[in-house]
């Protein structure tokens, strides 16, 4: 595996880690950020999906020749990959017009970014 597919991989679950510090450091604010948590705990299991898939299909995933080219697991991954990350962008965009952490939600939409990217540039060049 590549040094590059490792960077893609993995960058997004070092910043999913960093936001869950984020988020247990502010635990004591005024009012409760189920808003941030719930765009948090998306991007934590997109950022997931896609290290522990890619990990997966890149050293132990045996792809017959004789299946379909659209159903490809590499295929199934990116498209929830995508919608993990298209649906914690949404959610951190409504915490940050509510007013929460500016840090933890810009944390949440580049991560979402980053995967979403990705993953359809990975999609679309299979």
């Amino acid at each position: 595996m590549p040094l590059r597919l490792w960077v893609i991989c993995f960058v997004p679950v070092i910043a999913v880690v960093w936001g869950c510090v984020m988020l247990y450091k502010s635990r004591h604010a005024k009012r409760p950020q189920l808003a941030s948590a719930i765009a948090l705990t998306l991007c934590t299991a997109s950022a997931m999906l896609a290290a522990c898939g890619t990990v997966y299909l890149t050293y132990f995933a045996c792809i017959p020749s004789s299946t379909p080219w659209t159903a490809l697991p590499e295929y199934t991954l990116d498209f929830y990959v995508m919608l993990l990350a298209f649906s914690s962008g949404v959610a951190g965009l409504i915490a940050l017009t509510r007013g929460h952490s500016r840090g933890l939600n810009g944390t949440v939409l580049l991560t979402s970014g980053w995967l979403l990217l990705f993953s359809f540039v990975h999609a679309s060049t299979i």
